[in-house]
């Protein structure tokens, strides 16, 4: 109920029938080199594009210029366009009317701050931060707490920045009521290019919560063909866990011991786990697995393939890894998405019947 409450303060940056924006974007630290750009990188309905970039002078930095759309960007600093010295300097902002300002407050990231939607989307951040530390929770408590609040701000403004928390809530959430919420957009912001690319994304979906899984298959460590749908109908399977990650993704390494844990204690009673590696070689492949004690069931769909191009990627189209996915192996049906951490381990024993 707190979180309920707190999220209403994190309306009010309202939606206008205009989508057109000018903006202005500047900064100034000493980390910014002289003689290199800054640029602005997009990947609105997944296109990569870099609309803007301003000369980096007395460690300074301006850049104006219109878009049709307010969109989700970040800026970066590099010698030029592809170039291999490359740094990201933000994480994801609102390019929106106004002046954004991009300021060293000792995080990791600079922070964007001066216009409505990003510090919202501050505000936000501050809040789950707050919810974080509060040891009176549980995991899960936490995890409502965040879904209360991200879904508030989406709801009561309807913008680019709501746009781009939809992205990131069809990690846990079924497609239908992501397209349910893209429905109570005003119309300018339906015919957003990410409002539309999320919604056929959402449309084209093999598979949702609510539905049947899609069959997916590769190679084992050792070379052997193996199918998804080999390991939910084994004996004794109950609920199976699809998991998606890789030995260079650093949240992936966090979670393994969580799922070796779980794997141990549970698999007897029911509980099966299903990997697909995104790992660039065998030999880190293997390491992965060696190092987190991985005795489940795993497959690779191709080394020098990037994720999205795999099969497996297109039919559950996960946001990025770690990813999971969780079957009912009675009936085939996908009953959840993005557990970790205690969560998932309260999800199963809630299923498993262990919970007093």
């Amino acid at each position: 109920m707190a979180a309920v409450a707190a999220a209403t303060l994190l309306s009010g940056c309202g939606s206008s029938d205009s989508t057109a924006v000018k903006y202005t974007i500047t900064g100034c630290d000493s980390s910014f080199i002289d003689g290199q750009y800054m640029y602005i990188f997009t990947h609105d309905a997944g296109k990569a594009e870099w609309p803007d970039s301003a000369l980096i002078s007395n460690h300074s930095f301006v850049m104006e210029g219109e878009l049709p759309f307010s969109t989700t960007a970040f800026l970066y600093m590099a010698s030029g366009i592809g170039a291999g010295d490359a740094t990201q300097l933000s994480s994801s902002f609102i390019i929106e009317n106004g002046t954004i300002m991009a300021e060293n407050r000792g995080g990791y990231f600079l922070e964007m701050t001066g216009t409505p939607q990003n510090e919202l989307k501050n505000r936000m951040y501050e809040m789950f931060s707050s919810i974080a530390a509060d040891t009176s929770l549980t995991p899960p408590e936490i995890e409502r707490a965040y879904d209360s609040i991200t879904k508030s701000v989406i709801l009561e403004n309807r913008d680019a920045l709501a746009l781009d928390l939809l992205q990131y809530w069809l990690d846990a959430h079924s497609g239908s009521e992501v397209l349910s919420m893209l429905d109570s957009f005003p119309e300018p912001y339906r015919k957003h290019p990410q409002a539309i690319y999320l919604a056929d994304l959402i449309k084209s979906m093999p598979t949702d919560i609510g539905r049947s899984y899609a069959d997916i298959a590769g190679f084992t460590p050792e070379g052997d063909s193996l199918r998804l749908s080999d390991v939910v109908s084994r004996k004794g399977n109950r609920y199976l866990l699809l998991d998606f990650g890789a030995l260079w993704c650093g949240p992936c390494r966090a979670e393994y011991p969580n799922l070796s844990e779980l794997y141990k204690k549970y698999s007897s009673k029911g509980f099966e786990i299903f990997g697909v590696s995104y790992d660039s070689s065998l030999e880190a492949w293997q390491e992965c697995i060696e190092r987190f004690d991985m005795e489940w069931p795993q497959i690779h769909q191709g080394f020098g393939m990037q994720p999205r191009q795999t099969q497996a990627w297109k039919d559950y189209n996960p946001n990025g890894i770690p990813a999971t996915f969780l079957i009912d192996c009675k009936t085939g049906t996908l009953i959840a998405k993005g557990l970790r951490g205690e969560t998932l381990r309260m999800k199963i024993e809630e299923l498993l019947g262990l919970l007093p």
